[in-house]
């Protein structure tokens, strides 16, 4: 971890040393400030024995005007070094962890974005890897339909529908980084309705049916695409998860 990555933990604190450092800060954001900070652990930790009692002074807004008699360097080379080693043991267990499932040589290669998404996968849909990983039954990529589809999912679909089709449609939020990484590839099968199930009255126009075990989505050949809009999200609506 570096001074840097904890401008994400605590930004506060991070910019306060760096203002410290530029000679921009001001009185008060200083105000009450002193040598013990609160620790992750929700206890306040003091930077030196006895530094819940020595405020931070700054030489550059003393009223004289001399610039002396500071304590901000001190301040941020021990708040610096606090912070960084405060999260090691938890970082070494996580570690220890991640190694059980990946070689350590391996781990060695990847920054911190590149290991998250590895673990987590990639936090937008990519709707050009979903078309690769996708076979046809009894429908073909050239349907009008199935253009439709594409398009909806490209064009029309927020991320949020994104994520919530995906959910209906293979119970997970998130795809794979890779093709590679596909269980079971995307199937979009074309909708047929048994002879002894037909429906006789005019208009009739089913929902889209997912198989979620097998990221299977049996779709009917809307005519239009507001109506495969309006079909896609009603079928979706009935996931009640919250998708972040």
């Amino acid at each position: 971890m570096t001074w840097e990555d904890y401008k994400e933990v605590n930004r506060v604190e991070y910019e306060r040393v760096v203002k410290l450092r530029n000679k921009t800060i001001t009185s008060d954001e200083i105000f009450d400030v002193c040598f013990a900070v609160l620790g992750i652990s929700g206890i306040d930790v003091e930077l030196h024995p006895g530094g819940a009692s020595e405020p931070l002074v700054v030489s550059f807004l003393q009223e004289d005007g001399r610039g002396v008699g500071g304590n901000e360097e001190r301040y941020c080379s021990e708040l610096v070094a606090f912070r960084l080693a405060e999260m090691d043991r938890m970082a070494r267990t996580i570690r220890m962890g991640l190694e059980t499932q990946i070689p350590p040589a391996a781990l060695a290669l990847l920054n911190g974005e590149e290991l998250c998404a590895a673990i987590c996968g990639n936090p937008n849909t990519d709707i050009s890897l979903l078309k690769k990983a996708t076979i046809y039954d009894k429908c073909d990529v050239n349907d009008q339909h199935i253009k439709f589809f594409w398009d909806i999912m490209e064009n029309v679909f927020s991320e949020k529908e994104r994520k919530a089709f995906l959910i209906f449609a293979g119970g997970s939020p998130k795809l794979p980084l890779t093709v590679g990484g596909f269980k079971f590839k995307f199937q979009i099968a074309q909708h047929v309705m048994p002879e002894d199930q037909q429906v006789i009255y005019e208009g009739y126009c089913p929902l889209p049916v997912a198989h979620t075990c097998f990221f299977k989505l049996t779709l009917p050949a809307y005519p239009t695409r507001e109506m495969m809009v309006e079909k896609l999200r009603l079928a979706i609506k009935v996931i009640t998860f919250d998708i972040a």
